[in-house]
């Protein structure tokens, strides 16, 4: 398994290729859950994969190799679940176990137990993906003063948009986080 050192776990909202693509050009890997909204994001096959995952067992992962722009590799992972098929695009990641990764449990059709470990982008997306939830809590409640997200407020169909009101919404989560945990410089 290769080392990776800059990683970032995004959630669906960010499953943008050129978003990933651009992030990558800069050296940050970058993973992201695919979910259909209306339609699938640009670029993802998702009723072929989900129907090439029909017959799979339970904790089967396949890899799509893609390549973007000029030389910039991704990688759509899927994997078959108990009553759906789980995709992330990615510029990182392989069909091995994480090291530490611990066994995971499912039910197959006839109630026989099912063990399997997630693969790597996988097993880093579950492991991870409670600070973007974290985040996107803090953001969208109030906590941080703001009231309401910028995101929100900020009416946008733009991908770059929407990606520049998260940085700054996670920075003022960040803010937050970093006072509520140091104390406040006031005397």
């Amino acid at each position: 398994m290769e080392h990776w050192e800059s990683v970032i776990i995004l959630d669906s909202g960010f499953c943008v290729l050129k978003g990933i693509v651009e992030l990558m050009k800069r050296g940050v890997f970058a993973s992201a859950l695919i979910k259909k909204r209306r339609y699938w994001p640009k670029d993802v096959p998702g009723e072929e994969i989900k129907t090439e995952f029909n017959d799979k067992a339970i904790g089967y992962t396949g890899r799509l190799s893609g390549m973007a722009e000029t030389n910039i590799n991704f990688d759509i992972f899927a994997m078959k679940d108990q009553d759906y098929v789980l995709m992330f695009m990615s510029t990182y990641g392989s069909l091995l176990e994480n090291i530490d990764q611990k066994t995971s449990y499912r039910t197959g059709d006839a109630g026989q137990p099912i063990t399997f470990k997630y693969k790597e982008v996988i097993g880093n997306h579950y492991k991870y993906r409670g600070a973007v939830d974290e985040h996107n809590a803090k953001r969208h409640d109030g906590h941080t003063g703001a009231g309401m997200s910028l995101e929100a407020t900020w009416n946008t169909t733009r991908w770059e948009n929407r990606v520049f009101t998260y940085i700054l919404g996670t920075s003022e989560v960040n803010a937050y986080l970093c006072r509520a945990y140091f104390g406040s410089a006031e005397h």
